[in-house]
């Protein structure tokens, strides 16, 4: 299998770079397509490029810490520079496949800052995130090795979205050069609906066709059940939910001895009526509501300055491929790159797809990736 992957990437190599227009940022990306695929013995970065640092640093932002994994190039001078956001419940810092990205992002001279929150380690979601994205921006801009408007975020999946979140903040808003959306979504409460209702509102739109079946991922359905219980501010009533949508055989919650925002939260825990949902939804208090919103890149769509780039699983199980459309529909054509792939599961190349539709997809990816390290490499 490895050989034969191996032999694919390959031929989309030659393919990219027979098709593609010549330019440092295509040639580096041809360079980088293999850092994706960890399995391939193929390392063509690691025999023409010196290794680089890896130290860790602490990223303080409100009122808490996290750590954060640097690599930076064995070059001298001032680089482009990117921060890699992973979601919820991420590969861990050590996991090969994060190292791998963040060490050939440095050897092709980006210096490469991923931060790693242990609220999303946790799986909970909290508008503070888009504090950490935005204080690791302000880090890399502050570095002497580091051109200040040369700098990009990537994020995956729900990181993608406080990605986008922490470009729209005005802090950084006019200073961020780009911004990578991998499976990410574009509006918190529709998503919600998606995952609650297993069904998504076709985009573009379906004559006659009002929603069509959406069978989430079992991650996504975790992550939105603990982010509704946690609402209630009831420590019993935090336990009894959640060990009754975790556990078939618990006790069920007794809906008339439920305060008011325990009956909404089970309500929406066990419904799948999209009309419902968003009713529900709607009937959470204000500051639960406001965080929907602050959460959601749509909110503050107008402040995004960066160039979008967006990347999104076709039949995504996790993030329905419906939120990228519309975040790439809302945005103007000059402002975003929008890439539909089917060779990925979520965030790994892992599907198994014909060997033109894998061709096709690296060829896509690379001319993708070498829009990106153009604009950040200055060329």
């Amino acid at each position: 299998m490895i050989r034969r992957l191996f032999v694919l990437v390959f031929g989309a190599v030659i393919l990219a770079g027979l098709l593609l227009p010549a330019g440092r940022g295509t040639a580096t990306a041809l360079l980088l397509l293999p850092e994706f695929f960890p399995n391939l013995p193929l390392r063509p970065l690691e025999l023409l490029t010196p290794a680089p640092t890896h130290t860790t640093v602490q990223l303080a932002y409100d009122g808490r810490t996290s750590v954060a994994d640097l690599y930076t190039p064995a070059t001298s001078g001032q680089h482009g520079a990117v921060i890699i956001f992973l979601g919820v419940a991420p590969a861990g810092r050590d996991d090969p496949r994060v190292v791998r990205l963040g060490q050939g992002l440095a050897r092709v001279g980006l210096v490469t800052l991923i931060p790693q929150s242990q609220d999303l380690v946790d799986s909970k979601v909290d508008p503070s995130e888009i504090d950490e994205v935005v204080t690791a921006f302000q880090y890399l801009a502050a570095r002497p090795d580091v051109a200040a408007n040369r700098i990009g975020i990537g994020g995956f999946c729900i990181g993608a979205s406080l990605s986008l979140d922490a470009a729209e903040d005005p802090r950084i808003n006019r200073q961020v050069a780009l911004v990578n959306s991998f499976t990410g979504y574009f509006d918190l409460s529709t998503y919600a609906v998606s995952i609650l209702t297993h069904s998504v509102a076709p985009y573009p739109p379906v004559p006659g066709e009002a929603r069509q079946v959406w069978e989430p991922a079992a991650n996504a359905t975790t992550v939105l059940d603990d982010h509704l219980i946690s609402l209630d501010p009831n420590p019993s009533e935090v336990a009894l939910l959640r060990a009754a949508i975790r556990d078939p055989s618990a006790p069920r919650p007794n809906a008339t001895r439920l305060s008011s925002l325990g009956q909404t939260i089970w309500a929406l825990l066990n419904t799948r009526d999209p009309a419902t949902a968003e009713r529900l939804l709607r009937a959470l208090p204000p500051e639960d509501q406001n965080k929907l919103k602050v959460l959601s890149p749509d909110t503050h769509l107008d402040r995004l300055r960066a160039k979008v780039f967006i990347m999104h699983d076709r039949a995504d199980t996790t993030v329905p491929v419906v939120q990228s459309r519309q975040l790439a529909a809302a945005l103007p054509p000059s402002q975003v790159e929008f890439d539909e792939f089917q060779f990925f599961n979520h965030v790994d190349p892992t599907a198994a797809v014909s060997p033109f539709i894998f061709i096709r997809d690296a060829a896509r990816l690379t001319w993708h990736m070498g829009q990106i390290l153009a604009i950040l490499e200055g060329s």
